[in-house]
């Protein structure tokens, strides 16, 4: 069994809101979040599937194969631990990975 440990220090800081707010937008949070919706764009040309471009570069199969072919390789008997206070501010989450 191998384990690894991890600490992650999570900086505390300004919300999006706060940073726009001191730069010079002046308003509520809910003008702020509405500001940030743009208008409709036009709807552009639909590109070929991920599938498509697969066997344009020469390969073969079906989209099954084309699926199969880029999932993740299974890792079996792995264990994540996160610590109960990782979401706390200013707390040190810490992340533990066993492998049997």
């Amino acid at each position: 069994m191998t384990t690894w440990n991890f600490e992650f220090g999570i900086p505390s800081g300004l919300s999006a809101y706060d940073v726009a707010v001191a730069n010079g937008f002046v308003g509520t949070e809910q003008e702020w979040l509405a500001s940030l919706v743009g208008a409709a764009g036009t709807n552009g040309t639909n590109g070929e599937s991920a599938y498509q471009i697969w066997l344009d570069q020469g390969n073969t199969g079906t989209e099954q194969d084309f699926l199969d072919s880029i999932a993740a390789t299974a890792v079996a008997d792995i264990t994540f631990t996160a610590s109960a206070t990782a979401l706390s501010p200013g707390s040190q989450p810490t992340v533990q990975v066993t492998t049997a």
